[in-house]
């Protein structure tokens, strides 16, 4: 960000909802994860929902809590896959997933040219595609022997580990077979759910940008259900000023008639010490549907503002948003 590069801001949303495979003894095992908080995954499998604080250590270990679970894991990156220590219990190794019948990049370019016809027959160790990066031509070789079928075309744009073909393989009985899980996901003795936050703080962690426990809508329902009417105002109030907080900068930016891209540039310039700030903005930003849902249905709940001359003054902050830039309803 301090160099003016955008593109991670643009990856912030993945962070919070993605996939996750792992293999373990010939089974594959694929989880939904989301982040609900800085600190918090919930991962899905099987319609299972498992709940996990992570938060990495000093020494680069990760501290792990599952329920009444409590682990310290260090892990390291092989060329075979993630080993795992779990400090007291074991060493485990998770195998990287691989299919010799699938030839990807080794690395980010563009393809030059296949060497290799498309449906020729090739041997393990040939080369078969050519790319480009860093002004560098590069043959990538063939991971096993053969018939090949093209994927991209020349002058395509690849990321590493990116399909670039496929091969019929000459031997079948190379492909080890990983089966993929099915049936209930039963966690060892001792884990059980992690307890939520309250309600308060799910609201505002996500007002923050991170994927909310429950739906939107039903979340701040129950919020204004469970407190008495006196703390209305205060609870609307909280909420309505965590939201204009982030989008009162954003508006500053983009009222100057300048693209979502160049307001970025501008936040980043008044944050050089801080881009985390900025950072925290984007992460926002990214999910304001879900933002914007949240102060609908906060102001449904409130639905007369008396006695709160500071609230009344944040719902006239918000009909100044503008309607474009994803603030039509909130702003009507």
């Amino acid at each position: 960000l301090g160099k003016g590069q955008l593109g991670p801001l643009g990856q912030l949303s993945t962070m919070n909802s993605f996939p996750v495979e792992i293999a373990f003894k010939s089974v594959k095992y694929n989880f939904q994860v989301k982040r609900s908080a800085t600190d918090l995954l919930i991962f899905e499998i099987g319609g299972r929902i498992i709940k996990a604080k992570v938060r990495e250590q000093p020494d680069g270990s990760i501290y792990v809590c599952v329920g009444k679970s409590v682990m310290t894991v260090f892990g390291t990156e092989e060329a075979l896959g993630l080993r795992l220590r779990l400090e007291g219990v074991a060493t485990i190794m998770l195998p990287a997933l691989y299919d010799p019948s699938e030839l990807r990049s080794e690395f980010n370019g563009k393809v030059v040219r296949y060497l290799q016809d498309d449906g020729a027959v090739v041997k393990e160790g040939d080369p078969y595609v050519e790319l480009e990066a860093m002004k560098m031509i590069m043959p990538v070789k063939a991971t096993a022997a053969g018939k090949i079928s093209h994927t991209r075309g020349a002058g395509s744009i690849v990321s590493a580990g990116e399909l670039l073909g496929s091969l019929e393989l000459s031997d079948p009985s190379k492909i080890k077979k990983i089966v993929p899980f099915t049936g209930d996901f039963v966690l060892s003795a001792g884990a059980g759910d992690e307890e939520s936050a309250d309600l308060m703080t799910q609201v505002e962690l996500a007002l923050d940008g991170y994927v909310p426990q429950r739906e939107p809508a039903a979340l701040v329902q129950q919020l204004f259900l469970e407190a008495p009417p006196y703390l209305y105002n205060e609870l609307a109030t909280v909420v309505l000023d965590r939201y204009l907080a982030v989008e009162e900068k954003y508006v500053e930016e983009v009222r100057r008639n300048v693209s979502p891209d160049q307001a970025f540039l501008a936040l980043i310039a008044q944050n050089k010490e801080s881009l985390d700030k900025v950072a925290s903005i984007a992460l926002a930003r990214s999910q304001l549907a879900t933002r914007n849902e949240i102060v609908l249905s906060t102001l449904r709940s409130v639905r007369a503002i008396s006695n709160g001359a500071n609230l009344a003054d944040l719902v006239r902050r918000l009909g100044e948003l503008p309607s474009e830039h994803g603030f039509g309803e909130v702003a009507l």
